[in-house]
């Protein structure tokens, strides 16, 4: 073969293997393919009822920018997929709870205090600790139904008994 035959054809390995790689990436980004591992299947059957439905997984359990989400897919993904071929295949490894930030990129305006279905809640005095979006709101993704998403009496109380907050009832309750 002449040389620049041989360039065409290591360009097209090249490309090939580029293609293939942005189909990887885009076909795992899908919430479809995180349901389709068994350790994941109670989190996307409770994820399709829940109020962030129609939200995709990566959105929330990866970071935003693509490098960094292609590094979580590798530093996460790649020792998943190991486990549950090679050691534990219950064994669940990755991202979990979102940060703050993460919920905080949809709900930027719910810093401040917010009054539904009888709850006085301020965001504002409860952001300030690490996680408190997923320690209230921990189901709000994969909860069964829009009642279990919302933060549940017993939490809130366990909370303020171990923060030292008050449990007066009309410091949340406005009827």
């Amino acid at each position: 073969m002449r040389v620049y035959q041989w360039i065409f054809f290591i360009l097209g390995i090249v490309l090939t293997i580029l293609l293939f790689a942005v189909l990887v990436f885009e076909g795992s980004s899908q919430s479809v393919f995180c349901g389709s591992c068994h350790i994941m299947r109670e989190s996307s059957s409770t994820w399709v009822n829940a109020p962030h439905s129609k939200v995709a997984c990566v959105d929330c359990h990866l970071p935003k920018s693509i490098p960094d989400k292609m590094l979580a897919k590798v530093v996460t993904g790649i020792p998943q997929l190991f486990n549950n071929i090679f050691r534990d295949p219950e064994l669940k490894s990755g991202s979990g709870r979102p940060a703050n930030e993460v919920c905080l990129r949809c709900h930027e305006n719910t810093r401040f205090t917010v009054s539904r279905n009888g709850i006085r809640i301020s965001h504002k005095n409860h952001s300030k600790e690490k996680d408190s979006c997923s320690q209230c709101h921990w189901e709000t993704a994969h909860a069964d139904d829009d009642l279990t998403a919302k933060a549940k009496m017993e939490l809130c109380i366990n909370c303020h008994k171990e923060k030292e907050a008050t449990e007066e009832c009309d410091s949340c309750h406005i009827r």
